[in-house]
């Protein structure tokens, strides 16, 4: 018996491997390799079958394989079962001093997880009684018990006493543990065990978190070997990037310079300290640059889109058919039905709503109609009560609804990933719903209600990983799953204080002094200082893996732009480099990879553009000016954004709507109507009509509308002898067949016949100043077309021009030529000024006109803009003005 002692890359790992191989070599198979993970041990037989050995995989396993394996007979209850009789017990003992916290699922979780831990400890309920606040776990723990015995079922730590009963397995004469930084009291005794019928090796790292585990192996007779570092330290750089997604594609460069010199996919890693935030970043990230990558994380069982689809539409059953919860089920049942996003927007547009029977009548036939119908048939479910077996069999042939494809040779790695994962999943859910059902009382008849409650806890905590077997890739781990890999180029990412290291808290129900008083009765519990120790040393795993390079990396500011702090690890490295900026190549290089100028350049589409923008008002064109991008897509396309929940329908937009509304009736009443009235009248009108719900929303717009209107009001009156005219329509026609067509918001005309224009906004006033600012660039005309249409088609004699706000006081800006009653109003030009404005204006309008038919769709990305725009997500305006700014540097 001999137990492998070493900081890291001493060689532990390497020594048993080299074992191993001499054992296959020599034709013997009578060994065991055991590993803590499924991944380490597939990661070694995929190692050992490159050297040319061939074997029975079972040779190498996880420990839990090889302890399933000494006790074939008992049925393990797994993690979710487990976290659902924990559950149920919680409830039947019901501790009054959990009350407050007992429908927590977080505290439920700790509470299944300390009485697991409890358990492999080998502490029994009577022993946890005598710690401080013992007495309420100790019920629970015994009520477990109860229910496990009467399910028939076992945990981990029942197999591992069911095994120090047996005599082991026959003809097995060596038994290697490599991967293992410490072992429970159960786990122990095991190893005593089994060490009576074959010969032990195990390996365990020079850390003070394993100080305990070896202290106890070698007072029962274990060797120690202590190895020292032989493999040389590979440097270092240290990688500060802006933010997250800079950092992620600075790794994706380096892997790619690094493939350019000959260095396989497979020969690299990435390791993170924890799944979020990085795997979802890394996984588009690495798809876009090309990168072949496999992620040796689970994800939960719930999140995948398949057991979404599942799930929601039970809760949609249960819950009456709401059709916004209903809606995403729909759109992944139907995707393949053309009509569901038209479907989709009728549905949002109706929102809110329930009921199966008004969603027939919008599907009009179709996959939309065969998935309603389908679903339909949950209805009868409700109210009834059947056993848990029963519900096992019907909720199981559910699983006929879900939309699976027809494999076919030919397809990408991405979409046979994608048919796995489905395959996968609904294996996992009906495994899920056996799980459940096996929690509960067979022959007590329950509601789908009371059964859905206990299956959507088991979905929850179940874990999905899709088979990947692919050779040649990048391998993404975490920081434990790290410690039996060497790689030629790690990369470690997200190096920041309490991301990595993280920080421990003091475990709540089981305090660290009650864990050091059972420490001293000869069990073995872990302290938040042990778990704060293991940090520093999975930190220096991660630094080891590598032969070639260690890349260190952190973001230097975190989303909201706030600087972060980066971890205290890293105070021993100083080879410090700034990330260089990258994006993905599309086919051959280009000089620009995008250029200001694109644009439709086929003669019939342009031929359609002439026709389609004959026409132009003068919000398309500032929207033109400001982005041909936004324009596009508003004005050409005509794309509509989804409809907002009901709850977000009353935006600056709508109340913009209801504003104007109400400026126009007020107008053409000449005043006579009374505003909070008129507001009342109008806004109920308009939010009936987009069924916007009554609440507390509504009517503080409703307040602050009238308090502006009536602040108006109040200034509303024109100077003496000057008439006043509102929605005054008109049909400007500009040089050539530019012609621009629309209402002024408010015209008055001096007896003189000098005319100013107001084109009202409901915006604030620091909106107004950006508005008034446009004009030096010919971005903001609208007002300036105003003014036109009023001097060329009324025949008015141009005076001045002003923004008007509705919104708050209702300030005003604007310009006029030094007019008496506006002297404490906005800024007085000359006459001449205010012709430049105007013919400024319309040269603008004459150059959009003529770049809209020319087909001009190129971005011109701007945080103002950009920030509310509703095709951000498409125009990649973020890339955009990167690529420009390094081109103009060019």
């Amino acid at each position: 018996m001999v137990v492998l002692t070493g900081p890291p890359g001493s060689g532990k790992t390497h020594l048993i491997f080299q074992q191993v191989c001499q054992t296959l070599a020599a034709g013997r198979s009578d060994f065991r390799l055991l590993v803590p993970s499924a991944t380490m041990a597939e990661y070694i037989r995929n190692r050992l079958a490159r050297e040319g050995y061939v074997f029975r995989p079972a040779l190498i396993q996880t420990f839990s394989k090889f302890i399933e394996e000494l006790t074939p007979d008992l049925q393990q209850a797994s993690d979710a079962a487990f976290q659902a009789i924990v559950d149920q017990a919680l409830e039947s003992v019901s501790p009054a001093c959990y009350t407050s916290v007992a429908d927590l699922d977080g505290f439920r979780r700790v509470l299944a997880n300390l009485i697991e831990e409890l358990s492999l400890g080998g502490c029994d309920p009577a022993t946890i009684h005598l710690v401080p606040g013992g007495e309420a776990i100790a019920g629970i723990y015994r009520d477990v018990e109860n229910r496990l015995i009467r399910r028939g079922l076992t945990t981990r730590a029942g197999r591992l006493l069911s095994c120090l009963e047996s005599n082991g397995l026959p003809g097995l004469s060596t038994i290697y543990f490599d991967g293992f930084s410490s072992f429970s009291n159960l786990e122990i005794r095991l190893l005593e065990a089994l060490a009576k019928t074959a010969g032990l090796t195990i390996t365990l790292p020079d850390s003070t978190g394993s100080a305990s585990t070896l202290e106890r192996l070698l007072s029962l007779g274990f060797q120690l070997r202590t190895l020292t570092r032989h493999r040389p330290e590979a440097p270092v750089v240290v990688v500060a990037a802006p933010d997250i997604t800079s950092e992620a594609e600075e790794v994706a460069r380096r892997i790619l310079v690094h493939h350019a010199e000959g260095v396989r996919f497979r020969e690299m890693g990435v390791v993170l300290r924890s799944e979020k935030p990085y795997v979802p970043l890394l996984e588009t990230t690495f798809e876009r640059f090309g990168i072949p990558v496999r992620f040796y994380f689970s994800r939960p069982l719930s999140s995948h889109p398949v057991i979404q689809f599942l799930t929601g539409g039970i809760d949609a059953a249960l819950g009456g058919w709401d059709h916004e919860a209903l809606l995403p089920v729909l759109r992944f049942g139907a995707a393949a039905d053309p009509s569901i996003d038209r479907f989709e927007f009728k549905v949002r547009r109706n929102l809110p709503a329930r009921g199966i029977a008004p969603l027939r009548e919008m599907a009009h036939g179709g996959g939309v109609q065969h998935l309603l119908e389908n679903l339909e048939r949950l209805d009868s479910w409700r109210g009834v009560a059947l056993t848990p077996p029963e519900w096992e069999r019907r909720i199981a042939d559910l699983t006929g609804i879900v939309p699976l494809e027809t494999p076919r040779d030919g397809v990408s790695h991405n979409l046979a990933a994608l048919w796995r994962s489905r395959t996968v999943a609904l294996r996992q859910f009906q495994s899920a719903v056996s799980d459940a059902a096996r929690t509960l009382d067979p022959e007590q008849a329950v509601t789908l209600d009371t059964f859905w409650r206990v299956l959507k806890g088991v979905l929850r905590l179940n874990s999905l990983r899709v088979p990947d077997h692919r050779r040649d890739v990048v391998h993404v781990m975490d920081a434990i799953e790290a410690r039996q890999w060497e790689l030629r180029n790690v990369f470690v990412c997200g190096l920041l204080e309490k991301q990595f290291p993280r920080y421990h808290s003091e475990n709540p129900l089981l305090s660290d002094e009650s864990r050091e008083l059972l420490n001293r009765r000869g069990f073995r519990f872990r302290t938040t200082a042990d778990r704060q120790q293991e940090e520093q040393f999975l930190f220096d795993v991660a630094v080891s893996r590598a032969t070639a390079e260690t890349v260190l990396s952190y973001p230097t500011r975190d989303a909201n732009g706030e600087d972060n702090l980066p971890s205290f690890l890293l105070s021993k490295f100083q080879v410090k480099v700034s990330s260089q900026d990258v994006r993905p190549q599309s086919g051959p290089p280009r000089s620009r990879l995008y250029s200001a100028s694109t644009s439709i350049s086929d003669s019939l589409l342009q031929e359609q553009l002439r026709g389609k923008h004959a026409v132009l008002r003068p919000t398309a064109v500032e929207t033109f000016l400001q982005c041909p991008f936004r324009f596009f897509g508003r004005h050409t396309l005509k794309l509509d954004p989804a409809p907002a929940a009901p709850e977000k329908r009353l935006d600056a937009l709508l109340k913009g709507t209801v504003v104007h509304t109400v400026m126009q009736r007020w107008h053409s009443s000449d005043g006579g109507m009374e505003i909070p009235s008129l507001v009342n009248t109008v806004i109920d009108e308009i939010c009936s009509s987009e069924k916007v719900p009554d609440n507390f929303r509504k009517e503080l717009a409703r307040i602050e509308i009238v308090a502006a209107l009536m602040k108006f009001a109040e200034m509303a009156e024109p100077p003496e002898g000057w008439k006043t005219s509102a929605e005054e329509p008109f049909e400007l026609r500009l040089d050539g067949d530019v012609v621009v067509s629309g209402r002024i918001d408010r015209l008055d005309v001096a007896p003189d016949g000098r005319a100013i224009v107001f084109d009202y906004k409901y915006s604030g006033g620091k909106r107004l100043k950006r508005i008034m600012a446009g004009h030096e660039n010919h971005k903001n005309v609208q007002v300036c077309l105003y003014l036109l249409a009023a001097s060329r088609i009324l025949g008015h004699e141009p005076a001045g021009m002003f923004y008007w706000s509705l919104k708050g006081d209702c300030p005003i800006d604007g310009w006029h030529v030094s007019l008496a009653d506006y002297e404490k109003i906005g800024a007085a030009i000359t006459s001449g000024e205010l012709m430049e404005m105007l013919e400024g204006s319309e040269t603008a309008t004459l150059g959009a006109a003529s770049e809209i038919r020319a087909g001009r769709i190129a971005p011109t990305p701007d945080p103002e803009i950009c920030r509310y725009c509703e095709f951000r997500d498409v125009c990649r305006a973020r890339s955009v003005s990167k690529t420009l700014a390094a081109g103009d540097a060019e």
